[in-house]
């Protein structure tokens, strides 16, 4: 486990003093949620200097899960191959078909999947009149290319958060560190987006976790949902619209009002001081949501007040 960052109330005393608790965190996404946790924990303690002592060790995830193939990044290089002039277009339709799915790792895109996409494609070609045999025409391959990765995204999507999860799991039990059984925790937070988890891969994750004795901390739709909820209770906005969170010019929904709120949000360079103000209006404007991780499974809301608020008042 490849150890991010460790920031600390104090440290961890052994013999006749009593242990202080650990919480181990491990994060869905890259940088965003570990932002914001390094600058809470870093904030606490700059302003809580005789605060009972906890410690917070962030670990990080694999840049990316080895071997597998991003079907956008694979889209964008045939269509780049095609704008330049370098793609063989005396191939048929089929054979364009295949080798697109052939660059991509069979552990990631089962035969089931493959068939789906197969046959959206042929209703593609049969709406303009075209068979999958025919040669490729320089103006359709674009977006019968397009019709393909759709498929094969959503697919991926809907894996990548039970995958996450998984390797998060793995990766913590393969690796020796100073935990406490029954006092120091292990905290997995992720998102529960459209296309993070199918219900089957959700309950999968809450029952692992369970086994594992990990806790699991959820937003759904997505992590500026809780963030916004330090600027406002959300309640303007319609749960079916925060739910969906559609994305507009590679900006979602939340993130887009979430900018009207915090000038120049970026997900990679949050500044944990935009929010720290407004720390108690989050807190109970997270009250107002679903907040069980049964709850969260369908309905728009976060546990992770839970988690800031004992950081906020840690044990004694």
């Amino acid at each position: 486990m490849r150890v991010a960052s460790r920031v600390a109330f104090g440290e961890r005393n052994t013999g006749g003093r009593k242990l202080k608790k650990r919480y181990f965190l491990a994060f869905e996404g890259k940088v965003t949620e570990r932002l914001y946790f390094e600058g809470l924990v870093s904030k606490l303690r700059r302003e809580f200097l005789d605060s009972p002592l906890i410690e917070v060790v962030m670990f990080a995830r694999k840049d990316e899960h080895e071997g597998h193939s991003n079907p956008l990044q694979l889209l964008q290089y045939t269509l780049n191959t095609i704008s330049n002039g370098t793609f063989p277009l005396e191939l048929t339709y089929q054979e364009a078909y295949e080798a697109f799915v052939s660059r991509l790792d069979a552990g990631v895109i089962d035969k089931r999947i493959k068939t789906q996409a197969f046959i959206k494609a042929q209703k593609f070609l049969s709406r303009i009149h075209t068979e999958i045999r025919s040669r490729v025409d320089v103006q359709i391959l674009g977006p019968f290319l397009h019709e393909i990765n759709e498929v094969f995204s959503q697919s991926l999507a809907s894996k990548e958060g039970l995958e996450i999860v998984r390797e998060i799991i793995d990766t913590y039990k393969s690796d020796d560190l100073l935990y406490e059984v029954g006092m120091d925790d292990v905290c997995i937070v992720v998102d529960r987006d459209a296309h993070s988890f199918t219900v089957d891969q959700y309950d999968e994750v809450m029952l692992k976790c369970e086994e594992e004795g990990f806790r699991l901390f959820i937003t759904n739709p997505c992590f500026e949902f809780f963030l916004l909820l330090h600027k406002t209770d959300c309640t303007q906005y319609s749960p079916e619209d925060v739910k969906e969170n559609a994305k507009e010019r590679n900006c979602t929904f939340m993130e887009r009002e979430l900018k009207k709120y915090v000038s120049g949000y970026k997900k990679d360079s949050l500044r944990f001081l935009d929010f720290w103000d407004n720390l108690s209006d989050a807190m109970q404007n997270c009250l107002l949501y679903a907040r069980s991780l049964i709850e969260i499974k369908d309905k728009i809301g976060t546990n992770l007040n839970i988690l800031v608020q004992e950081f906020r008042e840690p044990t004694l």
